[in-house]
């Protein structure tokens, strides 16, 4: 499939666009015959699979522009988004699974050219529905982009806290001037997003360990210094949010415990600072021999009972890991930690970063409802001597252009639909002679159409005589009798 190198943008999309129309059908197909769902899922994976495999021989700037493609057509999480609707639901899984595919045949090398804006914002706000494989989902995505170095596996699992992480035998390399730039832009949004998922009530174990591994990747591969200290905040937020928040299950205090542990572990090796390294150390010895629930061995086991939780979620001082002296660690090797005496409220990054909290559902913050939009269509003829302006006869809002294109679309969809019955139908009952006769009347007219086009070509003499005479008929018009829109003139 070499030749795909050759192909140009809209050709592909096109490609694309028909394999997720398929998926999308097979999606939508409900029916209670066990073989027939079977069938269909292996159907899905099959398209999946393909288009992996068609990306794959894709360049990488194209791959980027398939998954943005495909997140297009991701139905987005609504203000009052139901789990109960179980296609959207099914839906978003298969789309994202193909995102996913796409994403493992890509190689990042700059964040900025992997996350654009127009795909970043819309992932991150897929981040935060309430399906909790959904949200797994996502976070895989991020995995993948984020991980440039080969990490991914040495950081998926976090059944213990190590004492020496060389054994993982990570890479880790400087980060460049162009990722500290898009993590002071982009920074906000992915910590408010992971502060966020760490308190939906339905995460698993699965949920949790994806958040950490996240949050390692962030450290290892964009880990320069001010990211650094704004990762330390986000952490020690989580704590004291696992500490505030009475609404968490017993379970999800711990396990949000337990990520902090083994993340500040991971930090505190990665920089080498011997006093952050033994505060490190100290807390986790103290939890290991008072409260080994608070730690990955016991929180993210799958066979955990109600008899391995605590009766109380109250959380002993020096169980903790204390922001003084970690601010106190990090001054000593000359990191800027004024920030962390500023709490951190995902409330502020949401309305500075139009992220939306849990309660207000995920869309866009702001005052104003987009649904209230008006569009004021003043013409720039009405400055024009001589020309008159158009009133506009009705008022251009939101609601009236979504009405317009819904319907359209809606009508679109339906006359798509009845045709693909009426051919599937012609098929399946029609008499073996009319289908043959059909199709040779359309090579038929195709052959007529063709011979038509080389007997103009060849009576008309040559090539050269075919341009001579169009270049005679598309004289240039002078520019001061050309007809120009009235928007167009000052």
């Amino acid at each position: 499939m070499s030749y795909f190198y050759c192909i140009l943008g809209p050709s592909v999309l096109e490609v694309f666009n028909t394999l997720l129309r398929h998926l999308r059908v097979s999606v939508s197909v409900n029916t209670n015959n066990k073989q027939m769902l079977i069938e269909e899922k292996r159907f899905q994976e099959a398209i999946i699979n393909t288009i992996g495999e068609f990306a794959n021989n894709l360049p990488d700037y194209q791959k980027i522009e398939i998954m943005m493609f495909v997140m297009g057509k991701v139905p987005m999480p609504s203000l009052h988004d139901d789990i109960s609707e179980s296609r959207d639901v099914l839906l978003q899984t298969m789309l994202l699974k193909t995102m996913l595919k796409v994403a493992t045949k890509y190689k990042t090398m700059l964040m900025v050219n992997a996350f654009p804006v127009s795909f970043l914002d819309p992932l991150l706000r897929m981040s935060m529905a309430s399906d909790a494989v959904i949200r797994l989902f996502v976070q895989e995505i991020f995995h993948t982009l984020l991980d440039r170095h080969g990490n991914l596996p040495k950081l998926t699992s976090v059944s213990r806290i190590p004492k020496d992480i060389t054994d993982l035998e990570l890479t880790v390399e400087k980060c460049s001037r162009q990722d500290v730039f898009f993590m002071k832009k982009t920074g906000p949004q992915f910590y408010g997003c992971i502060y966020e998922n760490l308190q939906q009530e339905n995460n698993k174990v699965d949920n949790f360990e994806a958040l950490y591994c996240t949050l390692a990747l962030l450290c290892v591969e964009l880990g320069g210094e001010e990211v650094l200290v704004e990762l330390v905040r986000v952490v020690l937020a989580a704590q004291h949010m696992a500490c505030t928040n009475k609404d968490l299950p017993i379970t999800h205090q711990c396990a949000i415990h337990a990520i902090v542990a083994a993340y500040f572990n991971l930090m505190a090796q990665l920089t080498a600072i011997p006093s952050f390294c033994q505060h490190v150390s100290q807390v986790v010895e103290f939890r290991q021999s008072e409260a080994p629930y608070l730690l990955p061995e016991m929180a993210f086991n799958r066979n955990n009972t109600a008899d391995n939780y605590p009766q109380t979620d109250e959380v002993k001082e020096k169980l903790l890991f204390d922001l003084d002296r970690i601010t106190e660690a990090l001054n000593s090797q000359g990191h800027d930690t004024s920030i962390l005496g500023t709490p951190f409220t995902a409330a502020d990054f949401a309305a500075a970063f139009e992220i939306c909290c849990p309660g207000d559902g995920v869309a866009l913050a702001g005052s104003a409802s987009i649904g209230s939009v008006s569009l004021s269509v003043a013409s720039s003829a009405e400055s024009t001597p001589g020309l008159r302006r158009k009133l506009v006869q009705e008022e251009i809002t939101f609601d009236s252009l979504k009405k317009i294109l819904v319907e359209d679309d809606e009508i679109k969809k339906q006359s798509q639909e009845r045709k693909r019955r009426e051919i599937l139908e012609s098929f399946r009952t029609g008499p073996f002679e009319d289908i043959v006769a059909r199709s040779e009347a359309k090579s038929q007219l195709f052959d007529n159409k063709l011979s038509e086009i080389l007997n103009l070509v060849s009576s008309s003499g040559s090539t050269e005589g075919i341009a001579n005479k169009l270049d005679d008929e598309q004289q240039p018009v002078p520019v001061f009798e050309m007809q120009f829109p009235d928007l167009f003139v000052y």
